[in-house]
């Protein structure tokens, strides 16, 4: 039960980041909504961590993840 706990939480917490394989479409978004700050996150993991997942929902209308 401890170790489901964790993921079923992170299942029920939104994803509001975008996944992004190729240089030219990193380059595509940074460039579009120039008022807009963005967040990236670097990582080879297949899925973001809670907190991350968190922090996009928390600042959803405030900074591009």
């Amino acid at each position: 039960m401890r170790r489901r706990l964790p993921k079923w939480i992170g299942d029920q917490l939104p994803d509001y980041s975008l996944k992004v394989t190729k240089k030219a479409e990193l380059d595509k978004i940074l460039a579009a909504e120039a008022d807009i700050n963005k967040v990236v996150l670097l990582t080879t993991k297949k899925q973001p961590a809670n907190v991350f997942k968190a922090v996009t929902a928390e600042f959803k209308h405030k900074l591009r993840f």
